[in-house]
């Protein structure tokens, strides 16, 4: 993961390959422990990236910031990145989370992602919620 003025670099991979999505959270943790496990090279090199705000991972290192709202914050960044500019659909991030994991950790992942929808206030600083049409934007 490589770093830029107030950027991040993420790689795609981890929405994009099998393998990497399926154990997405432990490339997360490993990269927040710096233990060197990171995406394959050839992975980052076939994917790309994609960038998230630098204060997503202030937050995450400080440890308030637990896991899963992590990963979806890096969803909702990467949904964004696909689309070419800024808007988001909820639909479409849970889909990205959740693309190459098994039934019952998909429906376990979408009584979170509920809770998470309703709970949009505490991702304010990352995402917008537009009142008149109930959409979304990421902001950079």
């Amino acid at each position: 993961m490589v770093k830029k003025a107030g950027m991040i670099e993420i790689p795609k991979a981890l929405f994009e390959d099998e393998e990497v999505s399926t154990n997405r959270g432990e490339y997360i943790i490993r990269y927040m422990i710096d233990d060197g496990k990171e995406v394959p090279r050839r992975l980052v090199h076939q994917y790309g990236y994609f960038v998230i705000p630098q204060s997503i991972m202030v937050e995450a290192k400080k440890g308030t910031m637990p896991l899963v709202d992590l990963t979806f914050l890096f969803a909702c960044y990467y949904v964004a990145s696909t689309n070419k500019n800024k808007s988001i659909q909820m639909d479409k991030v849970f889909e990205c989370i959740t693309r190459n994991w098994d039934e019952f950790r998909t429906r376990n992942t979408a009584l979170r992602f509920n809770f998470t929808l309703s709970n949009m206030d505490r991702y304010k600083r990352w995402i917008k919620q537009h009142e008149h049409n109930s959409k979304y934007s990421v902001k950079y």
